[in-house]
């Protein structure tokens, strides 16, 4: 991704709250791309703009990554391992390791900020817990191909709108519950409510492997 595809924020504003959102998806500065990646990672993560708008920090309590792009032109994802942790041995697509981090082959803002705030997210999670694994949300598909196109371009757990009445899977209630979700594992899918997200995840990836 070259610096000059990327919209320059102010260099003088430091504040996450007044970051301002992007134009369009094929316009957006590393720190739009980081905030993006964040709202995919949960309420756990944080974000901070780097100086000039030319990189930016994803945080939580344990963990420190720095979005950057290199003097090549490539996106990198820079962070420091504790010393007993092991390179990740599985990652997303086009995420490459190197011992300092990690980059993102070919990556260009062309992608759009959605896919590349899935990218972003995914290579953090993998290189957090060993899995890129990651529930993405996306609009209600309108057909099975549909459904099968989003699960090759963002990942084996895709999340969206129940559009119409449907009862949380779980057993764990007391009484019928509305899903406002649906989930699929690579195309099996169930309704859930907001509580029962992760568990109608586990429970189709283990009935489909």
């Amino acid at each position: 991704m070259a610096v000059a595809q990327l919209r320059n924020p102010h260099p003088r504003s430091t504040e996450d709250t007044h970051a301002s959102p992007p134009d369009d998806q094929t316009q957006f500065s590393i720190f739009d791309l980081a905030r993006a990646a964040v709202r995919i990672l949960g309420r756990d993560w944080a974000v901070k703009r780097g100086d000039w708008g030319v990189s930016a920090t994803l945080f939580n309590e344990s963990r420190t990554f720095l979005l950057c792009v290199d003097e090549s032109g490539d996106l990198c994802l820079d962070y420091t391992r504790p010393s007993d942790e092991l390179l990740p041995e599985v990652m997303p697509n086009g995420v490459a390791v190197y011992p300092g981090g990690m980059f993102f082959e070919a990556a260009r803002a062309t992608e759009g900020l959605f896919a590349l705030s899935v990218r972003v997210a995914s290579a953090v999670q993998a290189a957090v817990t060993g899995t890129s694994e990651l529930m993405i949300e996306i609009p209600a598909p309108t057909s099975g191909d549909e459904l099968g196109r989003a699960h090759a371009q963002y990942g084996p757990i895709l999340i969206y709108p129940a559009g119409r009445p449907l009862i949380c899977h779980s057993a764990e209630h007391d009484a019928p519950t509305a899903a406002e979700r649906m989930v699929s594992y690579c195309g099996f899918t169930l309704p859930a409510c907001g509580d029962h997200e992760a568990a109608a995840a586990e429970f189709a990836r283990e009935w489909t492997t």
